[in-house]
């Protein structure tokens, strides 16, 4: 197949849930027969599931094949290791999910033959009243810990966090949390799909049992420390030409930037790190050689790195991550 380094659009692969909303099928505009969507998998190389193209030569190809032809180049020199690095998704919450904790990497691989996952979560939306579990809410050990699962006062030991739309939170591989109920968020997190579930609210699962809980595991990998928790965006925000841009969170794994659009933003993609554009508000397009995209809320843009030149054009705001770990936008 010809070599075709140009912008695409992704078609995320949804999840359902017991806990699922309405939102995504409707303000975020996915098309799916589930009656609704808990997660969507905007950029995904994951097995479980993966992204689509929807343009160019590759359309209706996934994301694994599309990286496959055109070289691990085109999502630049800072992809290290055989598995792709970053998964992005979409979560909408109708009622609260269990209260859960990721592993490390050493751990996941060790024991789950994949990467633990530390990630960060945008808020997109809220209810009245909604709130994040992030953290214990003071220094516990091990053995506190199981105690606490075992008669059902887990819930007093975390930080109960109001939320908003624009928060952030930084959830680090270790930290015990659980999104709440009427939130939605953009996730952008290691490529990992391994979670200890703690506590689950007495729920049953489709088949009329209660979910599975994965205390032992939990407990291996759980941070007991109390920490504090910042709801703002870790970076600055800057006045650029056509709009503002902000730094999100900046990681071993990701860096992510806010961009508000009030007309147009002229964008590049160095060779060490794609980007993927995530768009949390409003409408335009991508504009790139002889290519243009339409966007709108809920899309997802993958970008190849080495693209000197491209445009957002439109008024809206979008996420933007690449793989790099600092700063630099270009």
């Amino acid at each position: 197949m010809k070599r075709e380094r140009l912008p695409v659009r992704l078609d995320a692969f949804c999840v359902d849930s017991i806990w699922a909303g309405g939102r995504l099928k409707g303000q975020y505009h996915k098309c799916t027969d589930l009656p609704k969507v808990a997660e969507t998998w905007e950029l995904s190389c994951h097995p479980r599931g993966q992204s689509v193209i929807r343009d160019g030569a590759y359309a209706g190809r996934t994301l694994s094949e599309y990286l496959e032809e055109e070289g691990r180049e085109a999502a630049g020199t800072l992809w290290k290791d055989e598995r792709f690095p970053l998964l992005i998704k979409l979560i909408d919450s109708d009622r609260p999910l269990s209260l859960q904790v990721h592993p490390d990497d050493t751990y996941g691989w060790r024991v789950e033959g994949e990467p633990g996952k530390t990630e960060v979560w945008y808020v997109l939306g809220t209810e009245p009243g909604a709130e994040m579990i992030c953290g214990f809410s003071e220094d516990l050990t091990r053995e506190e810990i199981a105690q606490a699962i075992a008669d059902g006062t887990i819930l007093e030991k975390v930080r109960h966090i109001p939320a908003a739309r624009g928060d952030v939170f930084f959830v680090r591989a270790g930290t015990i949390h659980g999104i709440g109920a009427g939130i939605t968020v953009a996730e952008i997190q290691e490529n990992s799909d391994i979670t200890y579930r703690i506590h689950d609210y007495g729920r049953v699962g489709a088949d009329g049992k209660p979910r599975q809980l994965h205390i032992a595991q939990a407990l291996d990998v759980l941070d007991g420390r109390a920490q504090p928790v910042e709801k703002r965006p870790r970076g600055e925000t800057v006045q650029i030409p056509g709009g503002t841009r902000t730094g999100i969170v900046s990681c071993e794994y990701f860096t992510v930037w806010h961009y508000a659009s009030q007309e147009s933003i002229g964008l590049c993609t160095g060779e060490d790190s794609f980007a993927a554009l995530t768009v949390i508000g409003g409408e335009g397009e991508i504009t790139c050689e002889e290519r243009t995209l339409p966007v709108q809320t809920g899309d997802t843009v993958f970008v190849p790195a080495g693209i000197k030149n491209y445009q957002w054009k439109g008024k809206g705001e979008f996420l933007l991550t690449t793989l790099r770990t600092d700063w630099r936008t270009t």
